[in-house]
């Protein structure tokens, strides 16, 4: 009987225990087998999905932010073993985004001198962060712990 099949069969016969026994079968059972069939898991796609009342996109942010004069500045700071600065102070400085896209950490100090035990904020390897808000606007430097990547600086100003 194939393992697929669970439906019962009527079978008649003289049974006796052990060895082979002859079976006559009366009558099979089909099924009909309708309707729509679905795999386990459904893939879904959200970019259609509706955003929410006020969702933020990248085109009502750049809107937002052009409407407040707040502009942008990218840089990108190689990694050092050497205390360096990751950038200036800055009193207009309204947010800064980091992304450390070295395989090592990255040390950095809301002031000047950064060390592997002197530092504000440990970043690990692929990392993101942004200052909180109100913004620190004062100098930070940086010191890596490879010479391998650097960290990517966004400032809004």
């Amino acid at each position: 009987m194939s393992e697929e099949f669970k439906s019962p069969i009527l079978v008649t016969g003289t049974f006796t225990p052990g060895g082979t026994q002859d079976v006559n079968i009366i009558s099979t059972i089909t099924l009909p087998v309708s309707g729509t069939f679905f795999q386990a898991l459904q893939p879904v796609s959200v970019a259609s999905l509706p955003l929410p009342s006020g969702a933020a996109t990248e085109a009502t942010l750049s809107s937002r932010l052009a409407s407040q004069g707040t502009t942008s500045a990218i840089t990108r700071v190689a990694s050092s073993t050497s205390s360096q600065q990751l950038i200036a102070a800055n009193a207009n400085r309204k947010m800064l985004a980091l992304y450390n896209d070295s395989s090592g950490q990255q040390y950095i100090k809301w002031g000047t001198t950064a060390s592997q035990t002197d530092f504000t904020v440990r970043m690990s390897s692929q990392s993101y962060y942004e200052l909180p808000i109100p913004c620190y606007t004062g100098r930070l430097d940086v010191i890596s712990q490879n010479n391998n990547g650097g960290i990517q600086v966004t400032e809004l100003v």
